[in-house]
């Protein structure tokens, strides 16, 4: 059976034949379902949501808790598999919370993201010199290779280009990884 590793938990793959609005709505409840667990009031829950689910687009969801905006994305597949991905890391998050395993301060600590992560995201792959819809992750890390060694200080390089492209990659790795 074929399996997804996203931060170091291991999914059954999507079943595709269940691949149906119908299944995006029952998701999209789940996220919000599982975060009421934790408090989380529904109008400071917003799932994207996308017409087409078998569309190639991101999923997402991004939510205020304990005075912090908190974000995930998954980037890797179509849309409803994506959504998949997004509701069963929250799931498992909330379970750790709820059994202990994790804090409530390592679980908003492992969902922080500012604000504006999109268009950073964006910014870091224009800087990386891939396509803004590019979730291409080995891609994104060989021209990350090229453009440290051409930027790498020891090799004559601009100590700041040298970082921005550092935080560019690790901002892409922490999307895709």
């Amino acid at each position: 059976m074929a399996t997804i590793k996203v931060r170091n938990y291991e999914l059954p793959a999507f079943d595709m034949k269940q691949a149906s609005s119908r299944k995006a709505l029952q998701l999209k409840n789940t996220i919000i379902s599982n975060l009421k667990k934790l408090g989380v009031h529904e109008d400071f829950i917003t799932v994207k949501e996308e017409a087409v689910v078998i569309k190639r687009a991101p999923a997402s969801v991004s939510w205020y808790m304990d005075g912090q905006n908190l974000y995930y994305s998954y980037t890797s597949h179509n849309y409803i598999q994506n959504l998949y991905v997004v509701s069963s890391i929250i799931d498992l998050e909330i379970q750790a919370v709820l059994s202990g395993e994790k804090t409530r301060e390592e679980c908003v600590n492992g969902f922080y993201e500012d604000k504006g992560v999109e268009g950073k995201r964006k910014e870091a792959r224009e800087l990386l010199g891939v396509s803004k819809d590019c979730y291409d992750f080995d891609l994104i890390s060989k021209k990350y290779k090229d453009l440290s060694k051409t930027h790498h200080p020891d090799m004559g390089g601009d100590l700041e280009m040298f970082q921005e492209i550092n935080n560019a990659h690790k901002m892409l790795k922490r999307e895709l990884c």
